[in-house]
């Protein structure tokens, strides 16, 4: 969905512990059909690896690997 001024979603974050946060977003214009509450843990495996696993509303699930680039 592309990005659209009238959209706002409350985000509310967690770290666990060093290496793992817990995410909680909570969409306020959600149309029909997406997803209105959703979350996401990402686990960072080294500083530049982290693994993000998220889900929603839909049932749907995602699992990501994130690759940074930085010093």
């Amino acid at each position: 969905r592309s990005a659209d001024p009238t959209d706002s979603r409350l985000t509310v974050g967690k770290r666990l512990t060093k290496d793992l946060i817990l995410s909680y977003y909570l969409d306020l214009s959600a149309k029909e059909g997406e997803d209105e509450n959703s979350g996401s843990l990402e686990y960072r495996l080294t500083r530049y690896l982290s693994i993000l696993g998220r889900g929603g509303d839909s049932g749907e699930i995602g699992l990501e690997l994130n690759l940074r680039f930085q010093d």
